[in-house]
C-alpha cells in the first residue's frame, strides 16, 4: 500500500470509530437515563402513546409545627412524569384555608425543568391553635406532534397544617396574669361576701339609727362592684382570646380601680362593724343599767336610815325610763352612745353603794317607779362566702375554617359525631390500561369539590405514604373533610427506598385489601374511629369486599354510585378487558367466583344506599350505558334512582357532575347531612 494510499483511507477509520463512539455514549446515557428514571417510564409509555400526562407535587413537609413569631418555608415542587416534549398549562393558588381567602395565585407554563413555589408560615392567629392552608394545582396538557395527549385537566389539592402555641415570653405573660385574675376574682368575691353580710345588718341598724351616711356609701360600693364584675368579665374574653400582651396592658390599668375600691370597702366595713358593735355595746349598757336598778329596787330597804337612798335608786330608774326613750327613737347612734354611758356609770356607781346593804326587807309593791322595757335587740352578723361565678380556665385551643372559629376538638364526644366523621371517595374501574393510576382520582372530583361549598372541607387525596404528621390532625378542625383514595397505589421497595407505585393489574380482593390500609390512615389522620364511605362504580365492589373482609365497625355509611352490584354483563363485559385490566374486568362479571362470594355475605347492617342511573339502552335492557339498572340494584340498600340518557356521553360517568345531575349530587348531600 503507498503511502498516500494510507492515509487517504485513515480518515474513514476515524469516521467510523467516531460513530461508534456516540453510539456508546448515547447508550450510556439511555441506560443511565433508564435508571435513574426509572419511576417514570410508565408516565413516559403513557404520554409517547397518545393517553396522558402526570403531574406531580413533591412538598417538605405536610404538617408543621410553630411558636408565635416563629417562620418556617413550605416548599412545593411541580414536575411532569412522561414525555420530556410534553407541556401544561398550570394554575395554582396558595389559600388560607382558615381565614377562607387565597393568599396567591399564579398561572405558569410546566416543562420539563420542575416549577418550586415557596411560601412562608407563620402563625396569625391568638394562643394556641390550628391553622390550614391549601395548594390548589389545576395542569392541563398541551398536545403537540411529539406530545400526543389527552388534555385532560390534571387536579390537586394538598391540605397544610399548622398548629401553633405560645412562644416563652407569652407563657410567662400568661402565668402572671392568671395569679393577676385568680386575685382578682378571690377579692371580688369576698367584697360581694362583705356587701351581703352587711346588709341586713344595716337595714336593722337602720331602723333604730340615722346611719345615711353609711346608707350612701353601701349605695356607692354596690354600684362600683357592678363595674368591677364588667371589668372582670371583660378581662375573662381577653384571656379566652389569648391576648395576653393586651390583657397584661389591661389589668396594669384595671387594678387601679380594684385597689381604689378595696380602700374604699376596706375603711366601709370599719365603720359598718364599728356602728354594729357600738349599737351592740349600748344594748348590752342598757341590759346591765336595768338588771342593776331592778336589783336594787327589789331588796332596798325603806326606812329613815335607807330614804336618801330609796330616792337616789327611784330618780335614777326615772333617769334611765327617759333616757331609754330617747334612746330608742331613731337618732344617731353617737346620741344613743351618749346617753348609754351617762345611765350606765350612774347606775353602777349607785350599785356599788347598794351593795354595802345587806337588809332583805322587801319594798311594799308600789313605792318605785316602773323600769322601762328595752324593745330593740342586739344585731347579729355572720359572714357568708360568696361564690361570683367567674373561672378563668385554660382556654381552648382554637380551630377555624373558612373563617368560622370554634373550639378545636382534641377528644371526647366531638369525635363521635356522626356529622363530623371524615368521607372517603373511592374511585371506579379505569376505562383505560394505559392511563395512570393517579387520574382514576379524579372521577369524582366535582362531587368533592361541590361539597365543599356546603361545609366539607376538601382535603385532597391520600395514599399509602401519607401517614405522617400528629394523631388526629386533620379531625381538630370539627368539620367534615371529604378525601379520595386510590387503590390502585401502593408502595414498593425499590433498592430500599419505598416508591409509590401502580398496581392497577391486580384482582378487587387485592384492592379491597389495599382500601383497608387506605382508610386506616383516614382514621389516623383523623382521629375517627369510622368513616363515611362514597364508592362509584367497582369502587363500591371493592368497599363491599373489604367490608366483607374486614367487617364494618369502621364504616358509618356506605353510599354506592352507579355501582354494579351483580355485576357486568353483554357488551360491557365483552369490552373491559379490551379497554381496561383483564382481572378487574373478569371479577366484575355477573357469574364470576368473587360476585358469587360477595352476594353470599350481603348481610351490611350498617345505613347503605344505591343510587341508580337508567335510561340508556342497552343489548339486556335499560341502564346508565354501563350498568343495567337491575344489576345496580342492592337488597338491602335504599335505594334511589336516577333518570338520564346516554347523549354525549355515559349516564355512567355523567351522574357524577352535579351540574348535568344535581339530584344526585342532592341526595349525596343529604345523605351526608342525615337528611335523606
Amino acid at each position: 500500500m503507498k503511502k498516500e494510499d494510507y492515509w487517504r483511507k485513515e480518515p474513514k477509520q476515524n469516521r467510523l470509530g467516531g460513530i461508534w463512539l456516540v453510539i456508546i455514549v448515547v447508550f450510556v446515557i439511555v441506560a443511565l437515563s433508564l435508571l435513574v428514571f426509572s419511576s417514570k417510564i410508565p408516565g413516559l409509555i403513557n404520554s409517547l402513546f397518545g393517553k396522558d400526562i402526570l403531574v406531580k407535587v413533591d412538598m417538605n413537609k405536610q404538617d408543621f409545627f410553630l411558636k408565635h413569631q416563629e417562620k418556617e418555608d413550605i416548599n412545593f415542587k411541580i414536575s411532569i412524569q412522561g414525555n420530556s416534549f410534553c407541556k401544561a398549562e398550570c394554575n395554582y393558588r396558595f389559600n388560607d384555608i382558615s381565614r377562607n381567602e387565597t393568599i396567591k395565585e399564579e398561572n405558569f407554563t410546566l416543562d420539563l425543568i420542575p416549577r418550586t413555589v415557596n411560601f412562608t408560615l407563620e402563625p396569625k392567629r391568638l394562643g394556641k391553635g390550628q391553622e390550614l392552608y391549601r395548594l390548589d394545582l389545576k395542569c392541563k396538557g398541551v398536545y403537540s406532534t411529539l406530545c400526543q395527549i389527552t388534555e385532560k385537566e390534571n387536579i390537586q389539592n394538598i391540605l397544610i397544617s399548622l398548629q401553633y402555641d405560645l412562644n416563652d415570653d407569652e407563657k410567662l405573660l400568661k402565668e402572671n396574669s392568671l395569679q393577676k385574675l385568680n386575685l382578682l376574682r378571690v377579692n371580688l368575691n369576698s367584697w360581694h361576701s362583705d356587701l351581703i353580710y352587711f346588709n341586713e345588718s344595716i337595714n336593722e341598724l337602720n331602723k333604730s339609727a340615722l346611719i345615711d351616711e353609711i346608707i350612701y356609701d353601701k349605695s356607692s360600693l354596690e354600684e362600683s362592684i357592678i363595674e368591677l364584675d364588667d371589668k372582670l368579665e371583660k378581662l375573662k374574653l381577653l384571656w379566652k382570646k389569648q391576648d395576653y400582651f393586651i390583657l397584661n396592658e389591661s389589668l396594669g390599668s384595671e387594678e387601679i380601680f380594684f385597689n381604689y375600691f378595696k380602700k374604699d370597702i376596706i375603711e366601709f366595713n370599719k365603720t359598718v362593724e364599728d356602728n354594729l358593735y357600738l349599737f351592740n355595746s349600748i344594748l348590752e349598757k342598757l341590759n346591765l343599767s336595768r338588771n342593776m336598778l331592778n336589783e336594787m329596787r327589789s331588796a332596798l330597804i325603806l326606812n329613815e336610815t335607807n330614804f336618801s337612798r330609796y330616792l337616789e335608786v327611784n330618780e335614777t330608774i326615772s333617769d334611765f325610763n327617759s333616757k331609754l326613750k330617747t334612746i330608742q327613737a331613731r337618732n344617731s347612734i353617737e346620741l344613743k352612745n351618749m346617753l348609754s354611758k351617762e345611765i350606765f356609770n350612774k347606775t353602777l356607781e349607785l350599785y356599788h353603794d347598794f351593795k354595802n346593804q345587806t337588809s332583805n326587807i322587801t319594798i311594799p309593791e308600789g313605792v318605785y317607779n316602773n323600769l322601762s322595757k328595752i324593745n330593740f335587740k342586739k344585731i347579729e352578723f355572720l359572714k357568708q362566702d360568696y361564690n361570683l361565678g367567674v373561672s378563668f380556665d385554660e382556654p381552648n385551643e382554637e380551630c377555624c375554617v373558612f373563617n368560622d372559629c370554634n373550639d378545636c376538638c382534641l377528644g371526647g364526644s366531638c369525635l363521635e359525631k356522626e356529622e363530623n366523621l371524615p368521607i372517603v371517595f373511592v374511585h371506579g374501574h379505569d376505562f383505560s390500561k394505559y392511563a395512570s393510576a393517579e387520574n382514576s382520582l379524579y372521577q369524582l372530583n366535582k362531587i368533592q369539590d361541590k361539597l365543599e361549598q356546603a361545609g366539607f372541607l376538601n382535603a385532597g387525596a391520600i395514599s399509602m405514604n401519607s401517614k405522617t404528621g400528629d394523631y388526629g390532625v386533620w379531625g381538630k378542625a370539627n368539620i367534615p373533610i371529604t378525601v379520595k383514595l386510590s387503590y390502585y397505589l401502593d408502595l414498593k421497595n425499590n433498592s430500599g427506598e419505598y416508591v409509590l407505585t401502580s398496581f392497577k393489574n391486580e384482582n378487587i380482593t387485592a384492592y379491597a385489601n389495599r382500601l383497608k390500609n387506605l382508610i386506616d390512615i383516614v382514621k389516623y389522620k383523623t382521629g375517627k374511629q369510622k368513616v363515611v364511605i362514597v364508592a362509584y362504580s367497582m369502587g363500591g365492589l371493592v368497599s363491599r369486599k373489604y367490608i366483607q373482609l374486614y367487617g364494618q365497625d369502621s364504616v358509618s355509611k356506605l353510599i354506592l354510585v352507579a355501582v354494579p352490584n351483580k355485576g357486568i354483563v353483554g357488551e360491557i363485559s365483552s369490552f373491559c378487558p379490551v379497554l381496561g385490566e383483564s382481572k378487574e374486568c373478569d371479577d366484575m362479571e355477573v357469574n364470576s367466583t368473587f360476585m358469587q362470594e360477595l352476594a353470599q355475605a350481603n348481610n351490611l347492617t350498617i345505613p347503605n344506599y344505591a343510587i341508580i342511573g337508567t335510561g340508556c339502552t342497552m343489548l339486556n335492557g335499560k341502564g346508565d350505558g354501563i350498568v343495567l339498572e337491575k344489576n345496580a340494584k342492592l337488597e338491602g340498600a335504599t335505594t334511589f334512582t336516577i333518570k338520564g340518557d346516554c347523549s354525549g356521553g355515559f349516564l355512567h360517568t355523567k351522574i357524577n357532575d352535579p351540574k348535568l345531575y344535581p339530584k344526585a349530587y342532592g341526595i349525596i348531600k343529604e345523605i351526608l347531612e342525615g337528611e335523606a
